[in-house]
Parts: structure tokens; sequence; C-alpha cells
């Protein structure tokens, strides 16, 4: 009997590979010189970020080779499971770090971005490690549901949208600077709307991520979709504290993108469900008026009166 092969992870771990190789690289090509008080705090940044990327180099390169040479007994295994989880955990950590405008790795101190390839591809790696995770939690629970791996993108970058609030508020002194008759409150205010929606929003996906009914699923895709609309108005425009490109910018906007995925795609699959029931149901109407309606049925009655005439 022949056993249902798992699925392998082979191209995420070698993109993985690749964005985690171009993120060291331009990381240690473009490194800042720092003579000034924040010195030493700057040099624990910095190595705490090639770490991070190094050490996501080694288990990506574990991990393809494993998919490659070990395909039945690595895909779907507690080793792989441990590879992703590590990877996933150190990109998480190591991208705020990258991308505080106070070590000067990827962003400057305006919060312009200072170092693109190193910006775009630690991303990129965080991304491709949520893909791990995501395809990994599909495979190996069985679920069927084409949306859990976007809730769970969903999830991450509404969980950067409150890691950047976070720190945006603590650079920001909105309770020391308040006491200034003169200060103005509202980007502090749309800080902290910006970091309690990214908490939930991060909350709600990881809740119904499992989740396999799509009604259920496409409801909660409306709600994210709407909160989001309201987030990248609230966050991104005016005096919004992602008003200018950096992480938070990024983030709302993705954030946004795939809450308008998951609800598109959750509508698309009720209307085909709706369609396939609608036709299940026809078709036994319709094959007991043939048969009713069916003259080949008269005909042999009429036969069989003949021969027992």
């Amino acid at each position: 009997m022949d056993t249902e092969e798992p699925d392998s992870r082979m191209p995420l771990w070698v993109g993985l590979l690749t964005t985690s190789i171009v993120s060291l690289c331009s990381m240690m090509a473009e490194l800042p010189d720092r003579n000034d008080d924040d010195a030493d705090e700057w040099q624990r940044a910095q190595k705490w970020a090639v770490s991070v990327a190094s050490i996501s180099i080694a288990f990506s390169t574990f991990g393809a080779v494993g998919a490659a040479l070990g395909r039945e007994k690595f895909n779907g295994s507690k080793a792989e499971s441990m590879l992703i989880s590590i990877v996933l955990v150190f990109w998480a950590a190591g991208l705020p770090s990258i991308n505080n405008p106070s070590y000067e790795l990827a962003v400057d101190r305006d919060r312009g971005i200072r170092n693109a390839n190193l910006y775009f591809f630690s991303w990129g790696s965080l991304a491709v490690a949520l893909m791990l995770s995501a395809s990994y939690y599909q495979s190996s629970y069985s679920l069927k549901s084409k949306l859990t791996s976007s809730f769970f993108l969903l999830a991450s970058a509404s969980f950067v949208v409150f890691v950047n609030a976070l720190d945006l508020l603590d650079d920001l002194k909105c309770k020391t600077r308040s006491d200034y008759p003169d200060f103005d409150d509202t980007t502090c205010n749309r800080t902290k709307f910006a970091m309690i929606l990214g908490i939930v929003c991060a909350v709600l996906s990881l809740m119904i991520a499992p989740v396999s009914a799509v009604p259920i699923q496409g409801l909660v895709g409306i709600l994210l979709l709407a909160s989001w609309a309201c987030g990248v108005s609230y966050i991104t425009f005016g005096d919004g504290p992602g008003n200018e490109l950096g992480n938070l910018y990024f983030a709302t906007w993705i954030c946004f993108i795939l809450a308008m995925s998951i609800a598109a795609t959750a509508g698309k699959l009720m209307l085909h469900d709706a369609a396939a029931s609608g036709g299940d149901a026809e078709e036994p109407v319709k094959k007991n008026k043939k048969e009713e309606d069916d003259p080949s049925d008269d005909v042999e009655d009429e036969a069989v009166a003949l021969e027992d005439a």
C-alpha cells in the first residue's frame, strides 16, 4: 500500500538561505563607524544582527539539505519543526534591531532606508520563515483551508506593527512631552492606536488560522479588512506615525493587502461552495423529471401488453 509522501519545503529553505546570505553580505559591506556615547550599544546590536543572519544561513542550509536528501524522513519531522522554529524566532527578534533607527543598520536616524538590500532582504527572510511555519503547520495538522497561510502572515505583519509602534511610542516620549502646553498629542494617539490594532489583529489571526470553516474565516476576514482600512488611513496619512517610508508604513499596508486578500478569497470560496451545493440539489430533481417524462417507458409498457395479448 502506497503512503502519501510529505510535501517538500525545499524551495522555501533555499529561498530563506538566499535572503539570509544577501542580508549578511549587505550588512557587512555597509556597517557604519560609531565613536559616540552609544558605540557600545551599537556594537552589541551589530553583533546580534550578524548572529541572526549567520544562524539563519546555517539552519536554512541544514533544512535545504535535509529536504533534498532525506525527503521522506525529514519533511514533517520534529527536526524540521525545530529548525523552522529557530529561524522564525531569530528573525522575529532580530528584525527590530536591524531596522532600529538608533543603530543605523538598515534605517538611518531620520527613519529613511539606509541599506536597501539589508532592509528588504531581512524582511524577506522573516516572510519566508513565516511561510515555512505556515506550510509545516498546515501539512502536519492536515488543515485543508487555503487561508491558513494568509492568516499566519497577517498575524506576523500585525505583530510587526505592534512592535514598531511600541518602539516609536518610546522614541516620541509622549508622557514627558505631554507636560508642555503646546504639545500636539495627535501622533502619540495614532501611535497608540497602531499598537493596539497590531496586537489585537495578531492574536485574532492566530486564533482563526486553524479554523477550517470558510464562512467563519470570511467573516473574520471582513472584520480585519475594515480594521486595517481604518488603520492605513489613521497610521499612514496626515500626522500618523507611519506617514514616512519605514517599517510601520510597509507593515501597515501589508496588513491591509493581506486582509483584503483573505476577504476576497473567502468570498470566492463561499460562492463556489454555494454553487456546488446548488448543483448537487438540482441534479436529483432533473433526474426524477427525466424519468417521469421518458417516453421509452411508455413504449416498453405497450410492448409488454401486446405480448401478453
